[in-house]
């Protein structure tokens, strides 16, 4: 019998029949067939768990959830570490965690709820905080990020103490069909990096492993810029499982010239006539018009100096 694999995430890591019944579902029939993401095997949670020759214990993702929030379905609510357990309540061997794109994209749990997501945490106090649109993150956006992904840890921690947690870096989605990269690095005024570096300090704090797969500059395939197509896929497992493995990414799957590149350095895209929508429709694509750019060297796998025992 394969280690005992659990996943965590949030839209990005959904496949019909594959998460809890009341978790919401980005991955279904009509997705499969847009993103041709058509089958389990195709998602990179699960080559992930092929690779490492595992097998799947449960999946608690949840589409369009945050880390932050108060109550479920944010990940920081211990009901989202108790979805990591098996039917008859087995702990698994390894969690997988890739989430936080949503923290990201909405700035914080605040602004989910005065768009009214769907995802929105339950016990949100929707009178303290009235319907209206998301706007600019607060400059602390990243750090209470951060407490709530240590609170996510911890409660991991207590429900399933042995298990090996990794916990897998924030990457940019390049538009199917894009000439370069379009990515918004400061969607609402707070740095994709500075998430990264919420994750990677969570982590040191919780003694569970970052999986850095950002330190390899590259981006995946998205359908719409954020959710990854199979081909997207395979790309997000190949460096998920690159770290994991401490070998290079394969360069036939990961492209060089997938490397990943700043459009511009604008702190914000709140007020840029670029950026796709940064309302409550966020979109993680710039649409300034550039040359394509060439492929870089990718780098050096980030993984190979890493204990992970």
């Amino acid at each position: 019998m394969g280690r005992r694999f659990s996943i965590l995430g949030d839209s990005i890591s959904t496949f019909e029949g594959y998460i809890p019944e009341q978790n919401r579902l980005f991955y279904d029939a009509h997705q499969q067939e847009a993103t041709g993401v058509r089958t389990v095997e195709d998602t990179w949670w699960w080559q992930v768990i092929a690779e490492q020759q595992g097998e799947l214990l449960a999946n608690g993702s949840f589409s369009g959830s945050t880390v932050q929030g108060s109550g479920f379905p944010a990940a920081e609510d211990p009901s989202r570490a108790l979805q990591i357990l098996g039917p008859e309540g087995e702990r698994p061997d390894d969690i997988v965690i890739f989430i936080g794109i949503n923290d990201y994209g909405w700035g914080s749990p605040e602004a989910q709820v005065a768009a009214r997501s769907a995802a929105m945490p339950k016990n949100a106090d929707l009178e303290a905080i009235p319907e209206g649109v998301a706007g600019a993150a607060s400059p602390d956006a990243a750090q209470a990020f951060g407490a709530a992904y240590q609170r996510l840890l911890t409660n991991l921690r207590a429900v399933a103490p042995e298990a090996r947690i990794w916990c897998v870096a924030l990457v940019p989605g390049r538009e199917t069909g894009s000439a370069g990269p379009d990515f918004c690095h400061c969607l609402r005024g707070v740095s994709i990096d500075a998430y990264n570096e919420a994750i990677a300090q969570a982590c040191q704090t919780c003694d569970t492993q970052f999986v850095a797969i950002n330190e390899f500059g590259l981006d995946y395939e998205a359908s719409d810029g954020t959710h990854p197509t199979a081909v997207g896929m395979a790309q997000l497992a190949e460096m998920v499982n690159a770290f994991m493995s401490k070998r290079p990414v394969d360069p036939a799957i990961v492209s060089p010239a997938l490397a990943s590149k700043r459009r511009c350095e604008q702190t914000s895209a709140m007020d840029c006539p670029w950026a796709r929508s940064i309302s409550n429709e966020w979109s993680c694509v710039c649409e300034k018009p550039g040359e394509e750019m060439p492929g870089e060297e990718i780098a050096e796998t980030p993984g190979s100096e890493v204990s992970v025992d």
